[in-house]
């Protein structure tokens, strides 16, 4: 406590000034003052906690289970798996435009896949014949030439292979005469007429190289190859 005592300039006597508590007024107000900024401090604190929970819940979670979504499809190259557009927000407009993304990814790759199996058969076809080319003939007489290897390996089974050649008697005289689209026509004509004698479908008729041809058969002995020759 602080007593002070002032004269007093018009009379006899004085003012008697006293002053109490000051400091522990200005101690209260300190610790008020205090607390509110604790509270101030806590309260933030409470409501940046809750919007990173809701930062997580909205955005972080969808966001995490688009990136899982993307890595699977990746890892699989399946693009068929659309994203479970569960969402009405960005992330929604977000999903439709990666489903959409998908979708074209799909498309393209149906297009190169139809495109590399007309490739892939314009490399094993002869154009002039529509029959196999020496290429596929190559690859299926060494798959058929190694199954036999492995059958006989394993079970002392002694497969047959029959293998025809035909080769077109005079037909440089014929191409000479008549000429070459003649003559086209006419290795044309052999070529169906050998196509339509054959009867599984494993059998496989080539044009080996110019007026050669050559019939595979699987599985087809000496007289099966002989009645398919006649």
């Amino acid at each position: 406590n602080l007593s002070l005592d002032l004269p007093y300039w018009e009379g006899s006597g004085g003012v008697h000034i006293i002053i109490r508590e000051v400091r522990s007024s200005w101690a209260m107000g300190r610790n008020i003052l205090r607390m509110q900024a604790i509270a101030t401090i806590v309260a933030g604190l409470a409501l940046a906690f809750g919007l990173i929970i809701l930062l997580r819940i909205l955005v972080l979670h969808p966001l995490r289970a688009v990136a899982r979504h993307m890595r699977l499809v990746n890892t699989s190259g399946d693009y068929h798996q659309a994203l479970p557009n569960i969402w009405d927000d960005e992330l929604g407009d977000l999903a439709a435009d990666y489903n959409r993304l998908l979708d074209a990814i799909n498309l393209r790759n149906d297009s190169l896949e139809k495109l590399n199996r007309e490739l892939e058969s314009i490399a094993y076809i002869d154009r002039l014949t529509g029959l196999a080319n020496r290429r596929l003939f190559d690859r299926q007489s060494s798959q058929e030439i190694r199954r036999l290897k492995r059958e006989h390996r394993s079970d002392a089974h002694n497969g047959h292979f029959g293998l025809i050649m035909v080769d077109v008697d005079f037909f440089k005289q014929y191409n000479d005469l008549y000429g070459h689209l003649e003559g086209d026509t006419c290795l044309a004509t052999l070529g169906a007429c050998m196509a339509a004698c054959l009867r599984r479908a494993t059998d496989l008729a080539c044009r080996f190289g110019g007026e050669e041809f050559v019939i595979l058969l699987p599985e087809c002995d000496i007289n099966g190859a002989m009645a398919v020759a006649e």
